[in-house]
């Protein structure tokens, strides 16, 4: 239903279409160039009073913001005859909130179920975009024959594999990388407190005065920091396994997975000790610092289409990031019930995607030397 008149207000086919819109009592308005001009001069600024000026007399602008403004453009192109060509092209462009956007080929964030809801996964059906070109093209065929035909309209979806509804899975998928995360968050706080209250009672330089190596010192911090996190990550794996969180994805992949983030949580636990020289204070910097070396994962998974897979390994330096990256592939992979396995750690979960689970794991261990 027509609700609403854009025109530019200039001589002929605008102008009318505001006259009639006056005399019909239609809602009118649009913008015209700056002074209200037109070919004929000054456009009377009291019979056409909802026309606003745009901020130069550029026609184009006044053009640009009436075709941003209306739900639907009305292009009349008389030749030297009235009838119509034999051959007749005609283009439809809608709103962009009543049809998908084309810009991209996929969802901002991929899922691996199909699009079930009809009203909005069908919007040229729902929004009646499939009904106005029917409409155009019954009348383009009667005023080229002189038939009337009368045919319906069905739509169909695209076939979609079989898959599975788990609304705990589908919840999970983008939380999961940011549950993982927090939870090392008090472990990598008290590695990070223990490092530096040896420091700062003096005990390292006096392990060295005793003739204890420096390396011999910071291996033996690793395999005692690495000997809590293993503990920990391997209840972690217990619990989403047994817990039927990744009920599909192969325990042996998982711990692999885990082992690699922890010997990189080490590494920068150690990092992170240098920075600081007050245990109680350092505790409190490392679960910060921490925690801010995650959040480009956010941003990385917002724009996740865009991303190239150059920009996502510079992400993934940041031990967090690949570890929430490759909790994003296992929460995937679970959702399409096939779990992450040692058969796909190389295969990408998106059309087009060239990053794979297995440069998560690589890009962990590449953080840890």
């Amino acid at each position: 239903m027509l609700k609403k008149i854009i025109s530019g207000g200039q001589t002929g086919v605008d102008r009318a279409a505001l006259d009639v819109a006056i005399e019909l009592n239609y809602q009118y308005g649009g913008w015209c160039p700056r002074g209200r001009k037109a070919e004929d001069g000054m456009i009377d600024p009291i019979k056409y009073a909802n026309l606003q000026e745009t901020s130069t007399d550029d026609y184009s602008q006044r053009t640009e913001y009436n075709v941003r403004d209306s739900d639907g453009t009305l292009i009349i192109i008389i030749g030297d005859n009235d009838s119509l060509p034999t051959h007749i092209r005609f283009k439809i462009r809608m709103a962009l909130d009543y049809v998908d956007n084309t810009f991209q080929t996929a969802d901002k964030y991929f899922s691996y179920a199909p699009r079930v809801s009809a009203p909005t996964s069908t919007k040229y059906h729902s929004y009646l975009f499939i009904y106005l070109q029917n409409a155009l093209e019954r009348a383009i065929i009667y005023a080229q024959t002189g038939r009337n035909i009368s045919y319906g309209i069905q739509t169909q979806q695209m076939p979609y594999p079989c898959w599975i509804n788990d609304k705990f899975s589908n919840a999970i998928s983008r939380m999961l990388p940011l549950f993982m995360v927090l939870s090392w968050i008090f472990t990598v706080s008290m590695n990070v407190k223990d490092i530096v209250h040896e420091k700062e009672k003096r005990l390292k330089e006096i392990m060295r005065i005793m003739g204890l190596n420096d390396s011999v010192h910071w291996f033996t911090w690793f395999i005692l920091c690495t000997a809590t996190m293993l503990l920990i990550a391997f209840f972690l794996i217990l619990l989403l396994k047994f817990g039927k969180i990744t009920q599909f994805s192969s325990f042996s992949v998982l711990l692999v997975f885990f082992i690699s983030y922890t010997f990189a949580t080490i590494t920068q636990c150690f990092l992170i000790s240098v920075l600081f020289n007050r245990a109680n204070l350092a505790a409190c910097g490392a679960g910060i610092i921490y925690f801010v070396l995650y959040l480009p994962y956010t941003i990385l998974i917002s724009y996740d289409t865009q991303v190239k897979i150059w920009q996502k390994a510079i992400a993934c330096l940041s031990s967090t990031v690949a570890f929430g990256v490759g909790c994003d592939y296992i929460a995937r992979f679970e959702g399409m019930v096939e779990g992450i396995q040692w058969s796909n750690i190389n295969r990408g979960v998106k059309p087009n995607d060239n990053f794979t689970f297995l440069y998560c794991i690589i890009m962990m261990l590449i953080d840890s030397v």
